[in-house]
């Protein structure tokens, strides 16, 4: 009998440590970092942008590599494609610009032992004057109203948790739970708080 509870519990923690390794990021042999030349990631409608690729292996940066790319407004077809050579360890593309509000994204592949690997950055061109493509439908207001309506019968009993462990020198984190409007259920999350004070998107 004590030798099966040991066994159990040995693996459980077996178990255990396969999650925690398994719940990891996984280190890629190959980095392509893709950036824009703003800071910021914002630009205005007719700004050139341009995207600088590096690529490190094993963390170190890499030389005379192909590097192909695609250049694509958010979620469109590529109307932008090609393949340069990285000169001194970088490579600068000229993405070119858009007219209106909207979103640019840049892809970078470098093909390396075999592998393709992949780099993305996309910026934002006035994100904020952005305008819904599709009207509300005639009846969402009146369905948005009485659903608001239906959950507010429920009481949400938040429970907010701080995990010392997960925190950082900038944000604080918390493990998050609350009451479903039915069935003695929980909706459950992580938020992470930023420490300094200010305005942060959520």
């Amino acid at each position: 009998m004590i030798k099966s509870v040991r066994f159990l519990l040995l693996l459980m923690i077996f178990v255990s440590m396969q999650i925690v390794a398994w719940g990891q990021p996984q280190e890629r042999l190959v980095q392509v970092q893709v950036t824009p030349d703003h800071t910021n990631w914002l630009y205005k409608p007719g700004e050139k942008v341009k995207f600088k690729v590096a690529v490190l292996k094993c963390n170190i940066p890499q030389d005379n590599l192909e590097v192909r790319y695609e250049i694509s407004e958010d979620m469109m077809k590529p109307h932008q494609t090609g393949k340069q050579p990285l000169r001194n360890e970088k490579l600068e593309i000229n993405a070119g610009t858009m007219k209106k509000e909207g979103f640019l994204r840049c892809r970078a592949f470098v093909t390396c032992q075999g592998r393709e690997y992949e780099g993305v950055a996309t910026v934002g061109f006035s994100p904020e004057k952005l305008q819904p493509t599709t009207p509300l439908p005639a009846d969402f207001l009146e369905f948005w109203k009485s659903t608001k309506e239906a959950a507010e019968k429920w009481a949400l009993e938040p429970i907010m948790t701080l995990l010392p462990e997960r925190c950082t020198d900038k944000v604080n984190v918390y493990h998050v739970s609350f009451a479903n409007n039915d069935y003695a259920s929980r909706m459950y999350g992580i938020l992470c708080v930023p420490k300094a004070s200010g305005k942060y998107p959520a």
